[in-house]
């Protein structure tokens, strides 16, 4: 029988307030990374801000859910061996992002 560890309240508030955390750091990054290099992806945002442990692999899902900052641009083969050459996305900054950080950070070449 598999089972699941029982959590007190308290350590139920600090790992939401973690996963809270590093989306907001994570997302920040994401949207830098993009912006400096044209584009962004999961594997980008693990090697530079890795998912803590006892917050759910499947948060990076909720990290590109606002269609306001990022669209999607395609497809590539993952080059991560936990991914087995999967599929990823190729995320990018939508034109609002872009000019909200180009008109504060100039243009990246």
């Amino acid at each position: 029988m598999n089972r699941q560890p029982v959590r007190n309240p308290k350590q139920m508030d600090l790992m939401a307030s973690q996963k809270d955390e590093w989306l907001r750091q994570a997302r920040i990054a994401a949207e830098r990374i993009a912006f400096e290099t044209g584009s962004v992806t999961a594997e980008d945002i693990r090697k530079s801000h890795p998912v803590p442990s006892g917050v759910n692999k499947n948060v990076m899902g909720k990290l590109f859910a606002d269609r306001t900052t990022f669209r999607s641009d395609g497809y590539k083969k993952s080059t991560t061996g936990s991914r087995k050459g999967g599929i990823i996305l190729i995320w990018k900054l939508t034109e609002k992002a872009e000019a909200h950080w180009r008109s504060h950070y100039g243009r990246v070449i």
